[in-house]
């Protein structure tokens, strides 16, 4: 009986929450109620903290895209430079249910649908023929002035046609944007956030025009900037990581943007606040 007690306290409860492009499919159950509760292992790393590693968790979650403790995101732990440990590892919470949040094979099956609906034929043949960049247009739904590994999406359902005066104006801003314009690029960044005028919403794409902008010193690559931490600090095409939005935030902060400036303290209370509850100190 002692040796099962102590193989319970060497490890972690975890139970999915299936997703729809991150929004959850139904709330999280209370922890006695869930019936898909597994376990995986604690470890003890070298500064003699219980740990799970993120690749454990992978293999009983596959397409786990963060983990929840309530409300709050249990942050990969971090050295005193703010830099992710590897292999990623979260602190370990035997006491706690901790919710491994999931997509959606569903939803992701169904994404992959649209995006092929939306290339347009010419799109399949260039990528298959070629590596090399081709010009973004208002009729593309997806950026391809930029090598891109693959096509995400955040939107299942078809854009509809866009009125004439709207392409016009797409065009024009794509058109000045692969020309370099950083307010441009700032401008498509959104529109692709967003998933504005007909576009399929794609933050990936979006925090590629954003970093464009940011490579500048004037005031657009500060806006820039601030919308890159924004993508950290919500985990919006990347893994939510406060520290890299504060990062950001600062690069802003320092530009003379007010609202970075208030941001970036926002972060560094919240980050103190995780590193006490978490021990990541």
């Amino acid at each position: 009986m002692q040796q099962g007690n102590e193989t319970q306290e060497r490890t972690q409860a975890i139970r999915p929450v299936y997703t729809n492009n991150g929004t959850p499919a139904s709330p999280p159950p209370p922890s006695s109620a869930s019936p898909e509760i597994i376990h995986v292992d604690i470890h003890m790393d070298p500064s003699g903290k219980d740990i799970v590693l993120w690749e454990d968790v992978l293999v009983a979650f596959k397409d786990a895209v963060n983990i929840r403790h309530g409300i709050r995101v249990v942050p990969f732990l971090k050295d005193a430079s703010f830099r992710t440990l590897e292999p990623l590892r979260i602190v370990a919470m035997p006491d706690a249910v901790l919710d491994v949040y999931v997509e959606s094979q569903l939803a992701r099956t169904e994404t992959a649908t649209v995006v092929r609906q939306e290339l347009p034929p010419t799109y399949e043949a260039a990528t298959a023929t070629s590596a090399s960049p081709t010009p973004i247009t208002a009729h593309s739904p997806v950026n391809t002035t930029m090598p891109i590994a693959s096509i995400p999406s955040t939107t299942s359902t078809p854009q509809s046609p866009r009125p004439p005066e709207v392409e016009s104006m797409l065009e024009e801003i794509i058109t000045k944007a692969n020309a370099g314009d950083t307010a441009a690029q700032v401008e498509l960044g959104t529109v692709y956030r967003k998933g504005e005028y007909g576009l399929i919403q794609d933050y990936s794409i979006a925090m590629k025009w954003y970093l464009q902008a940011a490579e500048t010193k004037d005031e657009n690559s500060a806006v820039a900037q601030s919308n890159i931490a924004s993508l950290y600090e919500h985990g919006q095409g990347v893994i939510q990581d406060m520290p890299e939005a504060l990062k950001w935030y600062l690069k802003a902060a320092k530009q003379g943007r007010v609202p970075a400036q208030l941001k970036a303290g926002e972060c560094a209370i919240i980050i103190h606040a995780e590193g006490a509850y978490y021990g990541d100190r």
